[in-house]
């Protein structure tokens, strides 16, 4: 090939890569038909002007090499072309990149919610992913359909990554285990979500422990005194009793105890007998200071441990109770509350004579 034919296939080829330029000026989108400016651009061909949203859409979210303005002459497509290359020359490539990564997360976004719709309308309880994708927890390859797409927040896992992170949150209220910019992300899982994917015993677990952690929650909940009844309540301040819809028993709110056939009052005297009977309160003062017997820190019946764990319940009322401190073992929240109580954490003991036991 002549001198003279490089030169002129350089000129056709410098003309092509100048067929669109940056509006400096107000202007109407021939697209939206928003006015707006002086941000955009337009076709040296044509004259047809472009915002940048339409830019984006139209030119950097193709990967066509070719592209045909798509305005209206006549009722007819202009057909004016112009090069995808012209494009990223004229807005540079860190520019040119950035919209085409937006216009990526964009269309990704909008396939997500297209196909969260689809699910919807087919009542499914939990949702599959609709692309290929790689598990952010066990790193590994998932194929379409065989993962799980959370549906409030679009991240994607495993089913086995989402299920073990259900039966070991230490919460009840589950999130998404995603990390988005180094912060976990804040999304709830769905309880119909962790019903399919946890078996039935170990969703029939998750229920219990947010019954456990709902009761211990809860300052004005009352837990049937049945031995292994599972059933508590929230009672009214002017509650005095409560059935049981279990066990069928009948607790009395005052006592704090199940006394079928007598009345509060025969209750307490029945007890004040007993205890007269098996020990005078000397002597059992004497033990407590010996370190024998203790009151308990919430009802203030007498409580005595012949073995065993320094974790312990009161009989009467429950309350859980540390040995070795002679006080609860949680704070004012109940069960599993470590902002008071005796302490007790993995990595320190509430007295030196603790036994560590009940961490």
């Amino acid at each position: 090939m002549s001198c003279q034919e490089n030169e002129e296939e350089a000129e056709i080829i410098e003309s092509l890569n100048n067929g669109i330029d940056f509006i400096e000026e107000p202007f109407e989108c021939s697209t939206c038909f928003i006015l707006t400016g002086p941000t955009g651009v337009f076709l040296l061909d044509c004259a047809h002007c472009f915002c940048i949203n339409c830019v984006t859409d139209l030119f950097i979210g193709t990967d066509d090499e070719i592209i045909t303005c798509p305005s209206q002459v006549n009722n007819a497509t202009c057909n004016t072309t112009v090069f995808r290359t012209d494009v990223e020359n004229l807005l540079g490539e860190e520019i040119y990149n950035a919209y085409r990564e937006s216009k990526r997360s964009e269309d990704h976004m909008q396939a997500m919610i297209d196909h969260l719709k689809l699910m919807e309308l087919s009542d499914a309880n939990i949702v599959p992913n609709n692309e290929p994708f790689e598990c952010p927890v066990c790193i590994t390859d998932i194929a379409k359909d065989q993962g799980v797409l959370l549906r409030d927040c679009f991240h994607s896992f495993c089913r086995e990554c989402l299920s073990r992170t259900v039966i070991h949150a230490e919460s009840v209220i589950v999130r998404c285990p995603a990390m988005v910019n180094n912060e976990s992300c804040e999304t709830i899982i769905r309880d119909p979500e962790i019903k399919c994917l946890l078996s039935e015993v170990d969703y029939e677990a998750y229920l219990s422990r947010s019954l456990r952690t709902a009761e211990a929650s809860n300052i004005k909940s009352v837990h049937c005194k049945t031995p292994d009844c599972i059933f508590w309540c929230e009672l009214m301040d002017n509650a005095t009793s409560f059935d049981c819809p279990v066990c069928r028993k009948v607790n009395c709110v005052k006592c704090k105890v199940i006394h079928d056939g007598i009345t509060c009052k025969d209750y307490r005297n029945k007890l004040v007998q007993d205890k007269a009977n098996s020990i005078s309160e000397e002597e059992l003062e004497k033990q407590r200071a010996a370190g024998t017997v203790m009151r308990c820190p919430k009802c203030s019946v007498w409580v005595t441990k012949t073995a065993g764990c320094d974790f312990m319940r009161c009989s009467i009322c429950k309350t859980a109770i540390c040995w070795a401190t002679r006080g609860p073992r949680w704070g004012p929240a109940g069960d599993g509350d470590n902002s008071g109580g005796c302490g007790c954490q993995i990595s320190k003991r509430c007295t030196p004579t603790c036994g560590g036991c009940h961490f």
